[in-house]
């Protein structure tokens, strides 16, 4: 069992952690036993456990205690790699490997894991990053935000007279906010003091509130629009239009996309690796 192999195995430690302990008594060794080599901590059944995976496993716990960990505890640590060795090979020979789907789930989120973050975990030079980010401009666009206030009234008795109220006040050139207030619902859901992005309009009012809200010019209202048991009047405040930001003011966001993109592209190209190496057979009536 190569290192990588037993790597994505260890996961089938939590699966098998239930089985009775008789069931331990018929482990069947996976290879010929032998003594720790160089750079091994311990064997079990000739599958070594390698000294940097202890040292990882005791480092974390020495950054989480700040303090050096004791021989008891390294010597602790040590028995926990051998027993997640011992629950590995366990479920091995059970056959989890093929025959359980948490297993299969998890070995597979495993794998995909590790091919997209070895191709995220590279940082593109400035080039990859400047032609990336040209080829993705509209992506990083910043979309059109607009400032509303939302006067909010409830249908029941007086609603007619409320929203007539806030539209002669809003006419007449009344504060939106002072409007609000005193035609407005108590407890309405109040906007945020800030010119917001369509997405976050649209997830705080709902589509028909936010198309009317993105329609307005500065300093304009709308009508009473029906809506969720009650009616709402929309003031627009403010509008800043949408850019184009340049690489430097995103940089960060650019690099983020870059590493998801790598990640995506090194798995595709994994994959496309493993079916070119392996026999893959279909029945006649497989979907084609």
């Amino acid at each position: 069992m190569n290192a990588e192999r037993r790597g994505r195995l260890l996961l089938l430690a939590g699966a098998v952690g239930g089985l009775a302990l008789a069931g331990f008594a018929t482990l069947v060794p996976v290879a010929a036993s032998r003594g720790p080599g160089p750079g091994e901590v311990a064997s079990v059944n000739g599958v070594a456990i390698a000294r940097v995976d202890l040292e990882r496993a005791l480092a974390r716990i020495e950054a989480d205690k700040q303090n050096p960990v004791s021989d008891a505890e390294r010597r602790h640590v040590l028995e926990r790699l051998i027993d997640d060795e011992l629950l590995v090979q366990r479920g091995v020979a059970l056959g989890l490997v093929e025959s359980d789907p948490t297993v299969r789930k998890a070995l597979a989120a495993a794998v995909i894991a590790s091919v997209v973050a070895e191709a995220s975990s590279a940082p593109p030079d400035e080039a990859e990053l400047e032609r990336f980010f040209a080829e993705n401009r509209a992506y990083f666009a910043r979309s059109p935000r607009v400032q509303v206030v939302r006067i909010a009234v409830r249908d029941g008795e007086g609603a007619d007279a409320r929203i007539a109220g806030a539209l002669a006040a809003l006419d007449a050139g009344a504060p939106p906010r002072e409007v609000a207030a005193r035609f407005g619902e108590p407890g309405a859901l109040a906007l945020p003091d800030a010119p917001l992005p369509e997405a976050k309009l649209r997830e705080l009012l709902g589509p028909t509130l936010a198309e009317a809200a993105l329609a307005l010019e500065p300093g304009a209202r709308s009508a009473a629009i029906a809506g969720d048991g009650g009616r709402s009047i929309l003031v627009s405040l403010a509008r800043v239009p949408g850019s184009e930001p340049v690489l430097s003011e995103v940089r960060e966001e650019v690099a983020a996309a870059f590493a998801r993109h790598a990640g995506e592209r090194a798995l595709a190209a994994y994959l496309a690796d493993r079916r070119s190496e392996a026999e893959i057979a279909l029945a006649p009536d497989s979907p084609r």
